[in-house]
C-alpha cells in the first residue's frame, strides 16, 4: 500500500513520494467515508461504526477528518444506544480540533461546531436515557440537559445554524416544565443524526426561553 510502502532500493524523490502517498490518502478517505454515509444512510449503524474506525486509523489523516470522524461515529453509536462509546468518541472529536486546548487554532469552524454540536447530542442522548417524566425529568436528566444546552450554544457561536439553534431550544423544553418542544417532524440534517427539528414554546407564566442569534 502506497501509505506504507518504505522509499528505499533505490529511494524516489521524496515530492514524488509525498504526492503518491496524499493521493492515496485521500482516495482511501474518500471511499471508506461515502461507504460509511451509505451505511448510515441505510441504518446499518453497526456498519457504519466499523468503517469509521477504519478510517480512524488511515495514517495520516488530518484534523478536520479525524474531528469529523470521530462525531460521524459518535453519532451512529448513539443509534445502536452505546451513549458512552458514543460520548467518548464526541469528545474525541471535540480534542482533535483543539491545539493546546485552543479550538481556534486549528480545524476549521464548520468541523469544530459539527464536533461540539455532535458531543452535545450524545449529551441529550444521555439525558433521555435517564429522564423520569416529561415534564419533569430528574436531576440526573436536567444536569445532561443543561450540559448539552452550553455546548449547543458554543458549537452555535462557532458557526451558526439552523439546527445547533434548534436543539438549543429543544435541551431547554426537555429540562424546564414550563416549556413544551413542538416536533417539526424534520430529519437531521447529516446522516447519523440523533436528533429532529422543531420549536420551543413557552406554556407556563414566568417560564423563558434562552434564544440563539439566526
Amino acid at each position: 500500500m502506497a501509505l506504507q510502502l518504505p522509499n528505499d532500493n533505490p529511494p524516489l524523490d521524496e515530492r514524488f513520494v509525498t504526492s503518491l502517498r496524499t493521493a492515496a490518502r485521500t482516495e482511501m478517505c474518500g471511499a471508506l467515508g461515502a461507504t460509511a454515509q451509505r451505511q448510515q444512510r441505510k441504518a446499518n449503524y453497526e456498519g457504519a461504526v466499523a468503517t469509521f474506525r477504519r478510517l480512524l486509523v488511515v495514517p495520516g489523516i488530518d484534523v478536520d477528518m479525524r474531528a469529523r470522524t470521530e462525531a460521524n461515529l459518535a453519532a451512529s453509536l448513539a443509534r445502536l444506544g452505546q451513549l458512552a462509546d458514543a460520548e467518548a468518541a464526541a469528545t474525541r472529536g471535540v480534542a482533535a480540533t483543539a491545539v493546546d486546548g485552543v479550538a481556534a487554532q486549528a480545524g476549521t469552524p464548520v468541523v469544530q461546531s459539527f464536533a461540539i454540536s455532535t458531543l452535545a447530542g450524545c449529551k441529550e442522548a444521555m439525558g433521555d436515557a435517564v429522564a423520569t417524566g416529561s415534564r419533569d425529568p430528574g436531576a440526573e436528566a436536567a444536569a445532561m440537559y443543561i450540559e448539552a444546552k452550553e455546548l449547543y450554544r458554543t458549537a452555535h457561536q462557532i458557526c451558526k445554524d439552523a439546527q445547533t439553534r434548534s436543539a438549543h431550544g429543544r435541551v431547554q423544553a426537555k429540562a424546564h416544565p414550563g416549556i413544551d418542544w413542538i416536533s417539526d417532524g424534520s430529519l437531521p440534517s447529516y446522516p447519523g443524526g440523533i436528533h429532529s427539528g422543531g420549536v420551543a414554546k413557552c406554556v407556563t407564566q414566568g417560564a423563558t426561553i434562552e434564544q440563539l442569534p439566526a
